[in-house]
């Protein structure tokens, strides 16, 4: 009887500890989740005329990437309408004559927030840079360092382009709520979190439609994944029931959380997994001493159903982000 208690609590351990890693990362990401969004982009029409190494680009997007996260921006790899870009012209480039021979360059560098979609230029900001180098690229290695993010004048330059995408989703919040309300209701919740999440709390009014609407979407993805992870874990167990089916089943059942609908089913599941294994597997199935410690940290802690929706939408960017490699996102033309 009391090995059989031990195997029925296996469930409730299996959600303490993907609680605790959950709740690890929203501490961990809770300002993050707040940001405005800002992809940092190149245009090739603004860097293809010089034949510019691809080392530049990168070092241009790292750039603004740090520019936009110092100043309360999340600037992930992501395509957004929302996009911070360059233009880069070389005004002047000489050889100097010394030993070695180098080369020195000037050039004026423009940096823009914009709206992709509808073309619109929200805040721009230049610069004059002088770099000298043993060959073109480090010279231009050497004007881009010169750019520094604790310029004063990134501060004006995004404080102006984060106004006009406030004013943007003021402007046309209904248009995106309508826009998420049908993608949720064809199937693609996702994606509708992902327009309702980008609308920063700066918006008032609108944000906090955004966030009534996404709960509901959210409660529609619980469902669903719910059921989707369910139906996988009975499939497994009916098909084979061993303890190598039991481990394999393990992940999906752990996804179902104490306030998802089907969670009474999945906990019937669970105990009558224990009990087919309680003489055969039971010390393997038992949980290792760290992973009840992190169920002890965290068994007090609770959260909102508004918190555990921003923390599933970060996570579904976090794993987007992962699954694509860290490049340089490049548009054609701006036209």
């Amino acid at each position: 009887m009391k090995n059989n208690s031990k195997q029925i609590k296996f469930m409730k351990k299996i959600i303490f500890l993907l609680s605790a890693f959950l709740t690890i990362v929203l501490k961990a990401q809770q300002e993050d989740l707040k940001t405005f969004s800002l992809t940092p982009v190149v245009f090739e029409e603004n860097m293809q005329h010089e034949q510019i190494d691809p080392r530049i680009k990168n070092l241009l997007v790292n750039k603004m990437r740090r520019i936009a996260s110092k100043y309360g921006f999340s600037s992930g790899i992501k395509e957004n309408r929302h996009i911070i870009f360059p233009d880069f012209q070389v005004i002047n480039k000489d050889i100097v004559r010394s030993i070695p021979t180098k080369v020195s360059v000037e050039i004026m560098l423009t940096f823009y927030i914009a709206d992709y979609d509808t073309r619109t230029i929200y805040a721009s900001e230049e610069f004059i840079l002088k770099g000298i180098g043993k060959n073109e690229t480090k010279a231009y290695y050497t004007a881009l360092n010169r750019i520094r993010s604790n310029n004063p004048k990134f501060k004006a330059f995004i404080e102006k382009g984060k106004k006009k995408i406030i004013e943007f989703y003021n402007t046309h919040c209904d248009q995106i709520m309508r826009k998420a309300h049908v993608k949720a209701t064809t199937g693609h919740e996702e994606l509708a979190l992902s327009l309702l999440t980008r609308i920063p709390p700066d918006c008032d009014k609108c944000y906090q439609r955004a966030m009534n609407e996404s709960v509901a979407i959210y409660k529609m993805v619980q469902k669903k994944k719910c059921n989707e992870n369910l139906v996988k874990a009975q499939n497994i167990w009916a098909t084979n029931q061993s303890y190598e089916s039991a481990r394999e089943a393990e992940p999906y059942l752990s996804q179902i959380l104490p306030d998802f609908p089907c969670y009474r089913e999945a906990v019937k599941l669970t105990n009558k997994i224990s009990a087919y294994l309680k003489e055969k597997e039971r010390r393997e199935w038992e949980f290792k001493k760290e992973q009840e410690r992190r169920r002890q940290l965290m068994e007090d802690r609770e959260f909102s159903l508004r918190e555990k929706m921003l923390e599933y939408q970060h996570r579904e960017n976090l794993a987007a982000s992962r699954n694509q490699p860290q490049k340089v996102i490049i548009y054609r033309s701006w036209y």
